[in-house]
């Protein structure tokens, strides 16, 4: 085997390790948004805001605080701000 099949076979053995990751990420995601979708059909019959500001700061201080990288705190954060904002869209839906 040239070096240079070596490499691209671990290569193709990582981005295998990666498809798996994504697929994981990705039931987790669907998971965590059914979760949401009640949370805002919980907060629609009791008239509480979707938007909560302090208990989305709480759960990124939380995050932070529970990072042990690579991901920096930057990073993570915009991750879940992206994830928070799309999690609100959802509570607004109530299907």
């Amino acid at each position: 085997m040239t070096r240079s099949a070596g490499v691209l076979g671990r290569l193709a053995r990582l981005r295998k390790a990666v498809d798996a990751q994504d697929r994981r990420i990705l039931a987790n995601l669907n998971d965590r948004m059914r979760v949401v979708r009640r949370i805002g059909r919980v907060k629609h019959a009791v008239g509480l805001p979707v938007y909560s500001p302090a208990r989305e700061a709480g759960l990124l201080r939380v995050l932070v605080k529970g990072n042990r990288g690579p991901l920096t705190a930057a990073d993570l954060r915009s991750i879940y701000r992206r994830i928070l904002f799309v999690s609100r869209a959802l509570e607004r839906r109530r299907r």
